[in-house]
């Protein structure tokens, strides 16, 4: 791509300075800087503004309660589930309390592949959903704290 000749009038009447910061992307000799990037600076601090950052790497603070205190604290995400007795949700559960991801069976893209909404296969289901959307936002391990769940039945 060749700069024409009033794209090169235009570029020599613009003030010295902009003319400077004015990068042509041809490969025309007349376009092209001559300076090669020599005026950027670096930072040399690499600040990290993802904000679950100290989380992802083990460092970030957990709440942490008594040793024998119930229900646990020390968590980063936690995966609550609840089966009533006409629908399964799963949810994941930050240590601030904030309801981060969640899936039930009340989701019709959900429930239009299941035959039952209370089953053991609708639970399985909700955890591959749940699981693919934890993947997909980045949460890569939660706590499923079995002791709260309350063990009155079987199922």
């Amino acid at each position: 791509m060749v700069c024409s000749t009033s794209q090169i009038e235009i570029i020599h009447n613009l003030p010295v300075k902009l003319k400077q910061s004015l990068r042509c992307l041809s490969s025309s000799p007349v376009c092209m800087s001559t300076k090669d990037n020599s005026d950027y600076v670096i930072s040399p601090v690499y600040r990290n503004r993802n904000p679950r950052n100290l989380e992802k790497l083990g460092y970030a603070r957990k709440r942490l309660g008594w040793k024998f205190q119930s229900p646990r604290k020390d968590y980063y995400h936690k995966l609550v589930l609840q089966r009533s007795s006409r629908h399964t949700k799963a949810w994941v559960e930050h240590c601030s309390g904030k309801i981060v991801l969640s899936a039930s069976t009340t989701e019709y893209a959900i429930n239009s592949q299941l035959s039952s909404f209370t089953d053991v296969s609708a639970c399985e289901n909700i955890g591959r959903v749940l699981a693919q959307r934890c993947l997909e936002s980045g949460i890569t391990a939660v706590l499923f704290d079995e002791a709260s769940e309350s063990a009155s039945s079987e199922r």
